[in-house]
């Protein structure tokens, strides 16, 4: 076994450890027995099994004692993301309307501009709050929903609904995820409507109001699924008197949150949102990292990687500052210089701790790791995508429940593969709960090898459920 941290360690399927095991989900631990993986060998590959196949990182109970954190105060948690509160505004429209839209937004811009480029489908524009209006103003409201939205806050409440199932722990509640966001939120009434709603999908909102005014994005989904997103990041808050060098989002309680918890998830968006943000993201990247809790990032959208390259590389290659950082192919062919999502998968795995995810569509998922990667291929639901937006969103989710759940890197890119489908495969970016309740029984036989369902023959009235074991290769 090899000791990477003092809560995450990876492990290999020759540990001489058991292969069975109990999960400790925050500090309870499920009776639910989930094997260590021991990955499939390839027909070309009968005499050597792939190096990402056996690799395990397995997140442990929470770093020192959960006592110890309660007793100052903070909240014990699996998993803390770390983003901007954003509310959607969400709409179907036809390829005239987007067209008209950004017609109208190049025009406006045109002035301002001196590289001559010119939105179009699928872009992620930041724009202005009267730009917002006008969009609003025009679309039916039959025909958009504003829900609490943002890239971290899909992950996070996907990654809340599947550790939080009611097919995925015992009766007595053991076996729960439990999931906290901590970042940026304005005092508005749609900063409030924000928390309250982030409250009741299971991810606990951990800071205080920020801003005077909470991000907005109108997504325009066109029939052929693809989404156009206009956004507007609130204006960075002003410093006072009583702040720390970063920024208030670090409180005290903030932090003992984000140290004490097994997983902090990243998001590359507050990139956008000035630099005493961007000292308070790296802040937190340390703090996890010198204490143990495993740090994810996501690269979150081209624009980002085109104009904060440099921040990215200082977290990823000069501080080395992330764990797991997850991209889609266009994000990492920008930041990387690749020329394939494969060769951009390796190089970022250079610089990180554990694994580099880069996913590429219908392609599959690139995970790289030890000098080697691993194409996942993409799942299919049998009705196929009906709305992309959140998809990479979803992946992550799955990838990261499939990583506290003790599966295997590649049983991670099953898992991400799998839940990303189910998103994509209805509308809105949110994994629903009944969505969540049937992908729990079915991932752990994508994220480890020759499951089997047993039924236990004396088993409790509490008990007497189907239980998902599984056996190693050579096992009875």
């Amino acid at each position: 076994m090899v000791r990477m941290r003092s809560k995450c360690t990876t492990m290999t399927a020759s540990s001489s450890a058991s292969p069975f095991r109990r999960v400790a989900f925050g500090s309870r631990t499920s009776t639910l027995s989930r094997p260590r993986y021991h990955g499939h060998r390839h027909h070309h590959e009968q005499h050597q099994q792939h190096p990402l196949q056996t690799l395990e990182v397995r997140c442990g109970a929470k770093g020192g004692s959960s006592k110890e954190y309660r007793q100052q105060g903070a909240e014990v948690f699996d998993a803390v993301g770390l983003g901007q509160a954003m509310v959607d505004y969400a709409g179907y429209v036809s390829d005239d309307f987007l067209n008209d839209v950004l017609a109208e937004l190049n025009a406006a811009s045109s002035s301002d501009r001196h590289d001559n480029h010119r939105h179009k489908k699928g872009d992620r524009i930041v724009v202005t709050p009267e730009d917002l209006g006008k969009v609003l103003n025009k679309l039916n409201s039959e025909n958009f929903k504003v829900t609490t939205g943002g890239s971290l806050s899909n992950t996070l409440v996907a990654l809340s609904r599947l550790g939080n199932s009611r097919n995925g722990g015992d009766d007595d509640g053991a076996g729960e995820l439990k999931v906290g966001m901590a970042g940026l939120v304005g005092s508005d009434p749609i900063g409030s409507f924000y928390r309250a709603k982030m409250d009741k999908a299971g991810v606990s909102f951990l800071s205080q109001p920020t801003h005077q005014t909470t991000g907005t994005v109108v997504v325009l989904t066109t029939p052929d699924a693809q989404r156009t997103m206009l956004s507007h990041f609130p204006e960075p808050p002003e410093p006072s008197s009583s702040s720390s060098s970063s920024s208030s989002v670090l409180t005290p309680s903030v932090v003992n949150s984000i140290v004490s918890s097994r997983v902090m998830l990243v998001e590359g968006y507050l990139l956008e949102c000035g630099e005493r943000v961007i000292g308070s993201m790296m802040e937190a990247m340390r703090l996890a990292s010198e204490n143990g809790t495993l740090v994810c990032m996501t690269l979150s959208d081209t624009s980002v990687v085109s104009r904060h390259s440099d921040k990215l590389w200082r977290a990823l290659r000069k501080e080395g500052l992330v764990d797991i950082v997850f991209a889609n192919a266009q994000e990492a062919m920008a930041l990387t210089g690749e020329a394939e999502p494969r060769g951009a998968a390796l190089n970022l795995a250079q610089h990180t701790k554990v694994v580099s995810v880069v996913t590429d569509g219908h392609h599959g998922s690139h995970l790289a790791g030890m000098g080697a990667s691993q194409l996942v291929p993409a799942y299919w639901m049998p009705k196929g995508p009906l709305d992309t937006c959140g998809a990479g969103d979803a992946y992550a989710a799955g990838a990261i429940y499939g990583l506290l759940s003790g599966a295997s890197i590649r049983g991670m890119g099953y898992s991400g593969a799998r839940v990303s489908s189910t998103v994509i495969s209805q509308t809105g970016a949110r994994l629903k709960r009944e969505d969540a309740d049937k992908l729990v029984e079915v991932l752990p036989m994508m994220m480890f090898e020759s499951t089997r369902l047993v039924i236990p023959g004396e088993a409790s009235e509490n008990e007497k459920r189907v239980r998902v074991n599984s056996s190693p290769k050579g096992g009875k």
